[in-house]
């Protein structure tokens, strides 16, 4: 037999005595307008994509995790941030000319909210100048 409950009427509850177990409907929220920037950009260096946003709205968030695609590959995970307050990480492992699309993830333990928007950024060639505009 399956049991529906509008989520609305389950609030937290507490499992059968017992069982010790707690279990909460509350929502990740996600964080808020991501943005993706070139950094430094050093000659034949690793170039830095620098991504901000504006921190989730719930309290009991513990981090982020910070996910990746490269020129529309699969998203990767490729940090994390473990204070929810900090809402700045600095990629130093992005490809040369290549399209980055970033996501935020806000964690709490376990969980993982869906997810921000993306934010898109395009990396100069290794010489650090950028294709398709001036110089380029």
């Amino acid at each position: 037999m399956v049991l529906a409950v509008p989520a609305s009427a389950l609030g937290a509850f507490t499992a059968p005595a017992g069982t010790g177990t707690t279990y909460s409907t509350a929502v990740l929220a996600d964080p808020a307008a991501l943005t993706a920037t070139i950094g430094t950009c050093r000659q034949n260096q690793l170039v830095e994509v620098v991504l901000d946003w504006i921190p989730t709205g719930s309290g009991f968030a513990d981090g982020y995790e910070v996910r990746r695609s490269v020129d529309g590959s699969p998203e990767q995970t490729i940090g994390l941030v473990t204070n929810a307050s900090v809402t700045r990480f600095v990629d130093t492992t992005s490809s040369w000319q290549a399209t980055h699309t970033y996501r935020v993830v806000a964690t709490a333990g376990w969980w993982r909210s869906a997810g921000s928007v993306t934010a898109t950024v395009t990396t100069p060639r290794h010489n650090c100048r950028f294709t398709g505009g001036p110089g380029g």
